[in-house]
């Protein structure tokens, strides 16, 4: 494991929401592989039945200015950067696409109009059934074996 991986590794177990949850097992190992990828996440969940979505979805978009009356350069930069993160998870989702066949495929869900994404399940949220949960889980899983693969060629132990 390189140096950086175990940093995002220490980071990511001590990260808690505003209401001091720990990030879901479930998809804490995504969130790992998609840092390990330069790809700064903001919220997560691994999908649950209730009083969440059925599904897991990592949001990922570079931190918003935090001055109440940001810039326009900075708006811009904010977007240029998300939709560039949004290219190369693009690349990254069809490199994994090219060997892994499913009916349960992942992709890119845009939030907003300053270029944040999710990714989750390429199907409407909508018609996303609650027993599908563990396929999608599932899913993401192989997706995170990739993500960590990719990254670690980039980041090679040291």
């Amino acid at each position: 494991m390189s140096g950086k991986e175990r940093l995002i590794r220490e980071s990511v177990d001590g990260i808690v929401d505003g209401v001091g949850k720990l990030i879901d097992d479930g998809i804490k190992e995504s969130v790992v592989g998609l840092l390990l990828n330069e790809f700064p996440t903001t919220q997560s969940c691994e999908g649950h039945l209730k009083d969440a979505l059925p599904f897991p979805w990592v949001e990922v978009h570079v931190p918003y200015p935090k001055e109440p009356n940001p810039t326009n350069q900075a708006l811009l930069y904010c977007k240029t950067r998300n939709v560039e993160l949004q290219q190369r998870m693009r690349l990254l989702l069809d490199g994994f696409y090219n060997t892994h066949e499913s009916i349960y495929r992942l992709g890119i869900s845009e939030i907003g109009i300053w270029g944040a994404f999710r990714v989750q399940p390429s199907k409407d949220e909508s018609q996303i059934k609650p027993d599908e949960l563990s396929r999608y889980q599932s899913e993401m899983v192989e997706f995170t074996d990739y993500l960590l693969v990719q990254g670690r060629k980039d980041n090679p132990t040291q």
